[in-house]
């Protein structure tokens, strides 16, 4: 803290230079300026039991040298535990200066499972931002996560050391339990971050193949820019599962018999239609829905990534559960999203919602399934 200056015309004008006394008195009588705090950011919102410690501390995360580091979140071992053929799934983990983020796509099919969580500095640390890890689902479960329970707490992170016999440098994927219990796979290869911009990109209609990206095409921004056109609220759990179950999907936005434009989830499986309204303008459930006119969707050909048995984990009381539809790029999305605190009308009034923006703080995950008109 500074002391402002001393003015001496002022101090004359006053007496105070008269003796040395009048100028000690001043000195240590006035009124110092009040000190200010630091501004800080909102407090990320997570799903962390309270009665559970952190298995790696800031100390131990040093002296680790610990690169990325989650801990205590049960939906994210659930998930990992319980994603379909891993054998045949990309699995990425990637930072950037706000959070971490980890990206569950089959080779060549949607939909794409995005995890997201907000950086602490303890239970969820990042070292740097662009850090980019394989996550290798096959070993981690078989090794570490078969049939375990982490309702105690644990840490899933990624060090940095150096080899022993070849004195290269090393990245090691490591899962840790409260009672001192780990597990560590060795040779996490590094990935480039072109890898996941690839990955996020659209199928082609003809071939269903992965689209090569260019190289000024950024999809990791358009993935943090997805912009809101429908979000609604889901209460039920049962309908939460069932979407996106069937195979033929398409989303249709046209007027009802009053005039209100409605969207219609059209699906098809094995030459049996179904046809449901899923959301309007005039819902209570509905916080965005910005439709101006009549449109179709069609939902790209995917796959399952995750096993009914991930469905137990689906919702817990702390969740809050979300459709959503949106402009990804020059494509659009529909989202399955889980969200760890409710998403308030106050926050989705502006005129574009972003995603990423009005979640900043919070950890939420969601499966995205590509449309086209």
């Amino acid at each position: 803290m500074s002391l402002p200056s001393l003015n001496f015309q002022d101090l004359m004008t006053k007496g105070i230079m008269d003796s040395p006394t009048n100028l000690k008195d001043y000195i240590w009588k006035r009124e110092l300026p009040k000190m200010t705090g630091r501004r800080t950011e909102q407090a990320s919102i997570s799903i962390h039991s309270r009665h559970q410690e952190t298995v790696m501390d800031a100390a131990a995360i040093e002296r680790e040298n610990v690169q990325i580091c989650i801990q205590n979140d049960e939906k994210l071992i659930s998930f990992l535990s319980n994603v379909r053929g891993r054998r045949s799934i990309t699995c990425i983990v990637f930072t950037s200066a706000s959070n971490i983020m980890i990206l569950i796509k089959s080779h060549n099919l949607h939909p794409v499972l995005i995890m997201k969580y907000p950086l602490d500095d303890v239970r969820v640390y990042s070292r740097a931002a662009g850090l980019v890890y394989d996550l290798p689902l096959d070993d981690l479960v078989s090794r570490a996560l078969q049939g375990i329970s982490v309702s105690d707490g644990y840490a899933l992170y990624f060090k940095k050391m150096i080899d022993v016999e070849t004195k290269q440098t090393r990245i090691m994927l490591c899962f840790k339990l409260p009672k001192g219990e780990d597990s560590s796979i060795p040779s996490s290869q590094d990935v480039n971050i072109n890898y996941i911009n690839r990955l996020l990109q659209p199928p082609l209609q003809l071939d269903k193949q992965i689209v090569m990206t260019t190289r000024g095409e950024d999809k990791i921004s358009q993935l943090n820019d997805i912009t809101l056109m429908m979000l609604i609220n889901i209460q039920s759990v049962t309908t939460f599962k069932e979407m996106c179950k069937d195979q033929s999907i398409t989303f249709k936005v046209e007027p009802d018999e009053n005039g209100l434009l409605t969207m219609k989830y059209s699906s098809e499986t094995n030459g049996s239609a179904n046809n449901k309204i899923l959301a309007n303008e005039a819902n209570s459930n509905t916080l965005i829905w910005q439709f101006k006119s009549s449109a179709v969707y069609e939902m790209y050909e995917r796959t399952a990534i995750l096993l009914q048995s991930s469905n137990s984990k689906i919702k817990s009381g702390s969740d809050f559960l979300y459709f959503a539809f949106g402009r990804y790029g020059s494509e659009y999305v529909f989202l399955k999203l889980i969200s760890t605190r409710a998403i308030t009308q106050e926050e989705v009034s502006l005129p574009v919602v972003v995603l990423s923006r009005i979640l900043a703080t919070t950890n939420h995950l969601f499966e995205m399934y590509f449309c086209h008109i």
